[in-house]
Parts: structure tokens; sequence; C-alpha cells
């Protein structure tokens, strides 16, 4: 079972034979085993392969959804804010895609909930949001997301959570795909699967106004350094262990293996 380390993940546990999760605090190499999540990483290489070098119209871009959280460790509400502060700063420089960010609830407090409820544009004349970075859903395959962001020198890609050591999806992926240095923050231990040189770590930005001074401060060929080591990092063996065909593997040998030991023991079970 591939199981993810929430509430009901202690109690659900027991029930299997063997386990496949991206929580590699828990592994043993024996019942419980690492499955990081997949990628088809020879079709982004491909994509990525095919852009041009010269300067994109955004400085920054985000592929995600406006969602709110109070799990423990969650990075919902500093995504959001950094996204909306970055984003009343750049306007059209900047290009959020994904759906909520419209929405009244995006305000912290009450009454700021209230205005923008009772009217769009209320909103953006007392708030200035939402405004032009905010660009609406983005609906088709992943090369959808690379194309957009494509356009885009640098990717807000901030995972759900900063506390699941192996918590590593696509979005720092999506961001190297694409072309883009990713503004990056999640497992703490990232580092030892990705490596350092190749995005620029979010922790200890904590507003939009210094991830904006930072970014400006980055120059073109810096920014195509960063790109070129990342292109470098997905072809090396090291990515390996996160491509969709390594996945594939991973679960087939534990189904075989766990049929071979039935076929051992019929009684049981």
């Amino acid at each position: 079972m591939f199981l993810q380390p929430h509430l009901s993940y202690e109690r659900v546990k027991p029930w299997f034979d063997r386990i496949l999760t991206y929580w590699d605090l828990e592994v043993d190499g024996q019942r419980i085993d690492f499955l990081p999540y997949a990628l088809d990483i020879g079709r982004g290489l491909k994509f990525l392969s095919g852009l041009s070098t010269e300067p994109r119209r955004h400085l920054l871009g985000m592929v995600s959804s406006w969602k709110k959280s109070s799990m423990p460790g969650d990075l919902y509400r500093k995504r959001n804010r950094l996204a909306i502060e970055a984003g009343k700063i750049l306007g059209r420089r900047m290009a959020i895609w994904g759906p909520g960010w419209k929405h009244f609830d995006v305000f912290a407090r009450k009454w700021q909930r209230t205005i923008a409820k009772r009217s769009r544009l209320l909103s953006w004349l007392f708030f200035g949001w939402p405004n032009s970075s905010v660009r609406g859903p983005l609906l088709g395959e992943e090369e959808v997301k690379w194309r957009a962001l494509a356009g885009c020198d640098f990717c807000l890609c901030m995972e759900n959570n900063r506390e699941l050591s192996g918590y590593i999806t696509e979005k720092i992926f999506k961001a190297f795909f694409a072309g883009c240095v990713p503004c990056y923050q999640g497992d703490p231990g990232v580092t030892r699967w990705i490596p350092a040189d190749t995005f620029i770590s979010m922790e200890g930005i904590n507003s939009g106004r210094e991830l904006v001074r930072k970014l400006r401060g980055i120059s073109r060929p810096e920014i195509l350094g960063y790109r070129e080591r990342a292109r470098q990092f997905l072809e090396s063996p090291a990515a390996r262990i996160f491509d969709s065909a390594r996945w594939v593997a991973k679960v087939a040998g534990a189904i075989e293996g766990l049929l071979e030991k039935r076929a051992r023991n019929p009684g049981r079970g």
C-alpha cells in the first residue's frame, strides 16, 4: 500500500504486509520502502531542450491553487501571502495560475473578506487585489503548465508542508522542465536529493518584498547558470529516483514479492 503520513497513518499501517511511502523517516528496507513522487523526466528534458535562452516576459510565476490549511508544518499560508505580496509589487511581471486567487477568502481579516465579498471592484480599490498578476486556472496536461511557466524567469514552488522528510513533489521539477529557477521550500533535507545550487531556498524569506528584491538582484547569466545546473541534474543518475519508470519498477517489484510470498504460504490471508 502507498501511504501518506496523515492522521490515520498509524491506525491503518498494521493492515498491510508491505508499505511504500515518501516519508523516509519510517523506511526500514524490509516492510516499509521509500517511494518518491514519479515524473516523466525524459519528457521534461525534451521540453527543456527546446526552450530559448532569451529574456522572458515575467519575472516570477506560480502554478498553484489558493488553499488554506491548519495542519502542522503547513506552507499554505506562507505561500499564499508571499504570492499576493509579490503580485502586488510586480503586477503583470508576475503570473499566478490556479483557482481561488480572486476569492474573498484570500484576505486574512474578516472585515477585508466582507468588503471583497460584496464587490471585486471594491476589493481592488481598497486592497489592490486581485490585480493583473492573477491569470486563472490552467487546464490540460502537464506540458500546458510547463509552457506557461516557460515565460517566467523564476517560479514560486513551495511544497504544502515543511515537516515531512522525503516529501518532494512535482512542484520543483515543473520549474526545472520549464527552464525556471525554482524558489523552493519543503523538506528541510531536500539537498540530499536535489543539488542546492539548482534552486533558491525560501527558508528565511518571509515577505513578497524580500523575494522580489532578491530576484531582481539576480543577473541573466546567473539565471542561465541555474538552468544549466538543473539540466545537468536531470540528466544525472541522481535524478533517476524520481523517474516514473523506476516508480513502476518499484511498485511492480513489491507486488511480485507479495504474490510469491502468498504462493509459498497459501493458507495465509
